[in-house]
């Protein structure tokens, strides 16, 4: 059996990563050592196919403009806590991610494997997928919503009265 590196990192539950293999993006949802070899276990993509890969055939899935939480591995370093994902970078064989942070506004670069992906207001609210018992209910909060902006562009009401 191969032998694992030691420094090689397992990413986290909730990482997104790829595969040569998948056209699309997965999310780590779990991993397990078998003797030398650290496997994770993947859901791929819309369809939701789940399996299991060799942890040196990932990597990154992260890209420009995700929403992401540092989540280091150590009990003796705290998150740093969440940030824009800026730019991609392979350094020494290590998918790396810079990413600018929330709270300081600086720019840091990370192990794709420490970051978990967060969805921000406005992907939750675009991609919220409907079930068949709310359908109807999301469609008449959009089209509300589209009115009172219209009418808040036409008239300005409601700039005046929230001052």
């Amino acid at each position: 059996m191969p032998e694992v590196s030691q420094s090689r990192l397992i990413p986290r539950q909730n990482c997104w990563v790829s595969h040569a293999s998948q056209s699309s993006l997965g999310i780590v949802l779990d991993h397990k050592t078998i003797g030398d070899s650290v496997n994770v276990k993947v859901v791929w993509g819309r369809d939701q196919t789940v399996k299991w890969y060799e942890v040196e055939e990932l990597r990154n899935g992260f890209q420009p403009g995700h929403i992401v939480q540092d989540m280091p591995k150590s009990n003796t370093r705290r998150t740093l806590g969440t940030g824009t994902v800026l730019a991609i970078r392979r350094i020494a064989d290590r998918d790396m991610v810079q990413v600018q942070l929330h709270s300081t506004g600086e720019s840091r670069w990370f192990p794709y494997e420490n970051l978990i992906r967060l969805r921000d207001v406005s992907i939750k609210y675009v991609r919220a997928e409907a079930s068949e018992t709310d359908s109807g209910e999301r469609f008449r909060l959009k089209v509300l919503a589209y009115a009172l902006d219209s009418w808040n562009q036409v008239r300005g009401c409601l700039r005046s009265h929230f001052r």
